[in-house]
């Protein structure tokens, strides 16, 4: 299968996603984000998805439960850093996360990003670390 997503940044076919607040190890700190997305692939057994993913303003922090490969193909965000440090990745911009990585999003205006995630286990901390 060939999915050039490039080509696929404009389409409207994205399903909304259920209620950020009520995901597992995430929480809403400002803002009213609303998440939608479009899996291309999606495989129960393995935990491999791979799809489109938008969201609009807000922050939201989030543990990764599996390493994820984003990348940007819709204006902007930032990530903080545990240690404090943020990068606004844009347009053309890939970053990876770790399965158990602590992470906070800052959507400075709707974005829309390409990823894949593997999951292997799922993570059961509950607890976010300031």
């Amino acid at each position: 299968m060939l999915i050039d997503f490039n080509k696929q940044k404009n389409r409207s076919d994205l399903a909304p996603w259920p209620p950020i607040e009520e995901l597992e190890e995430t929480r809403v700190v400002s803002g009213a984000p609303k998440h939608f997305s479009r899996l291309d692939v999606s495989e129960y057994v393995s935990g491999h998805m791979l799809g489109i993913w938008e969201c609009v303003e807000g922050v939201v922090e989030w543990i990764e439960l599996g390493d994820e490969l984003h990348g940007i193909i819709s204006l902007s965000l930032r990530i903080t850093e545990k240690n404090g440090t943020p990068t606004v990745f844009s347009v053309g911009k890939v970053v990876f996360t770790q399965k158990g990585e602590q992470v906070r999003g800052e959507v400075l205006l709707r974005v829309r990003k390409k990823h894949s995630q593997q999951r292997r286990q799922t993570i059961k901390s509950s607890t976010f670390h300031t």
